[in-house]
């Protein structure tokens, strides 16, 4: 977004809750947060972790991301788990944010796109616009992916209603249910036709 960080209306929720919790006499035993990236190293961040320590918080932080747990999605996000203890004090270890799970907790590989796809979807309410790729010249990234592919692009409120660079689309040709580095989308126009790129739906 804009990064207006605590001048961004949109943290006003945070903050005010920041505020409560450096005031209430019973602070929550757990709390847990879920942001965008980028979160850790805003103005807001910190204003939460001092509060935290000065309230006895053991903190926990993450950028994870659904492909870490089989989901085969690239939508990274900071998560926060905080435990009040019984004793406050002011930790002196230096803050760690950790970009994986422990060795064991999950060991599942990334489940295939076809795995969530719905069967009985009716093509032709979902097929995508010609508009949505008129100024393209190609697809790049996970713009357009197959059912055997193991990612898709972070879905945003933006899917459906603008073009490229909201979500990933669907191959719905089955002849063209190949990986992505064996298929070939150098022209948009002419993949609309023969591969049946589709929106997924809001249930996949």
């Amino acid at each position: 977004g804009k990064q207006l960080d605590i001048k961004d209306p949109r943290s006003n929720a945070l903050l005010h809750l920041i505020n409560m919790l450096s005031t209430i006499k019973l602070p929550p035993t757990y709390l847990f947060l879920e942001n965008v990236p980028n979160f850790e190293k805003s103005e807001s961040h910190n204003l939460l972790l001092n509060v935290l320590k000065k309230r006895g918080y053991v903190v926990s932080e993450y950028l994870l991301s659904p492909l870490l747990f089989g989901i085969p999605n690239d939508r990274l996000r900071y998560y926060l788990i905080a435990r009040r203890t019984p004793y406050s004090f002011v930790s002196t270890k230096e803050p760690t944010i950790y970009t994986d799970i422990p060795t064991g907790v999950f060991t599942e590989p990334v489940r295939a796109i076809a795995e969530f796809v719905d069967l009985d979807v009716k093509l032709e309410e979902w097929i995508i616009p010609r508009k949505f790729v008129k100024s393209r010249s190609k697809f790049g990234g996970y713009v357009v992916v197959s059912p055997v592919d193991v990612r898709t692009t972070c879905f945003t409120k933006a899917y459906g209603h603008h073009g490229v660079g909201s979500g990933s689309f669907l191959i719905s040709n089955p002849q063209h249910n190949t990986k992505k580095a064996e298929r070939e989308l150098e022209d948009p126009q002419k993949a609309l036709d023969e591969l049946g790129i589709r929106f997924f739906t809001p249930i996949e």
